[in-house]
């Protein structure tokens, strides 16, 4: 499974940089960009609270040139490793914190706003593909890999910001994850022991980029 996803990320990106230069000439060019992410597991059940997580993140930035290069409105594309998971408890079983490690490889199609020279606006939609899985319970490593789902998807908005004019940039954007990323094993008597509880879990990621250089 994780070398067919590894396989479907390298297919998508490689389709993505194949636009052809001339075109991508008069958008942003591609970029590569590191950050922090914060990220946290949303519960329905007021017994399962979650503290956020912080890891390092990177990926690529790119325009995709389907609107004039005097436009105020423009597209992108992203492709990001975004570490997930979260610091789970359940209030009501007794047990420390689930510490859950979940990899995600995320492409993101973004509308991009221009307010002013500096300041851009961001929104659109995002894939994310899980190609791992680690979780421990009071220590302890505990098998997780059928309790979460292959992909998610969400929503992601925010702003890119220069820093320094045609030096450095900065990125800020939010994900919504928009489905239950729990699959079916985790309702089963199988594997109880691990949330105890019936309740929908969906990633909430707050990411914080800088990039090299700017596009105008």
């Amino acid at each position: 499974m994780k070398l067919r996803l590894i396989r479907v990320v390298v297919c998508a990106v490689t389709a993505f940089l194949a636009v052809p230069a001339t075109a991508a000439a008069d958008q942003r060019p591609f970029q590569l960009m590191i950050g922090a992410v914060f990220a946290h597991l949303k519960f329905d059940d007021p017994n399962l609270t979650s503290s956020w997580r912080s890891n390092v993140v990177f990926g690529a930035d790119f325009g995709i040139p389907l609107f004039p290069k005097d436009s105020k409105v423009q597209l992108r594309g992203e492709f990001l490793l975004v570490p997930r998971g979260g610091n789970v408890k359940n209030v009501t079983d007794g047990l420390g914190e689930r510490k859950i490690k979940l990899p995600y490889v995320d492409a993101a199609g973004l509308v991009d706003v221009e307010l002013s020279d500096s300041v851009h606006l961001l929104a659109g939609a995002s894939l994310g593909l899980r190609f791992g899985a680690a979780a421990s319970v009071d220590g302890l490593g505990v098998d997780v890999d059928g309790v979460f789902k292959p992909i998610d998807v969400g929503l992601t908005f925010g702003a890119d910001v220069v820093l320094v004019p045609n030096k450095v940039r900065m990125q800020v954007l939010y994900t919504h994850g928009l489905m239950n990323i729990l699959s079916d094993e985790i309702y089963t008597p199988g594997m109880p022991y691990f949330f105890n509880s019936t309740s929908p879990a969906k990633n909430q990621t707050l990411l914080i980029m800088v990039a090299p250089g700017f596009w105008k």
